[in-house]
């Protein structure tokens, strides 16, 4: 375990090994350096985690697109906010969305991929 831990080049094979042990603190631990893992790992880590989880999880997706984004970024977005939402995150996925969007009102490919997700 402490070599795939070490290991950068096996993030994910590292997760999937917390997670078939049942190590959801450590799980919880990898999730919190690299938010990126959430959408794989959220159902492992739920039930304990909820509060912090959307705290993460919307700072990540504050973070995940800029000014010079473009239109994949944004559509990975748009199913991260989806993904919140099936969660019963609605609140935040408003907040998110207003925040994106005004931070970023020029941005056609933000609100095109947000309207393709139904978010708008």
């Amino acid at each position: 375990m402490e070599v795939l831990e070490n290991n950068f080049q096996a993030t994910n094979t590292y997760a999937r090994f917390l997670c078939q042990e049942g190590k959801t603190e450590r799980l919880m631990a990898l999730v919190r350096e690299k938010p990126f893992l959430l959408d794989d790992y959220y159902d492992y880590l739920l039930p304990r985690y909820t509060t912090e989880l959307k705290m993460h999880m919307t700072e990540y997706c504050k973070t995940m697109i800029s000014k010079d984004s473009d239109r994949l970024q944004c559509k990975v977005l748009a199913r991260k906010l989806v993904l919140l939402k099936d969660l019963g995150w609605e609140e935040e996925v408003q907040s998110l969305r207003g925040y994106l969007l005004g931070k970023y009102p020029a941005k056609r490919m933000l609100k095109q991929a947000l309207q393709q997700a139904r978010l708008l």
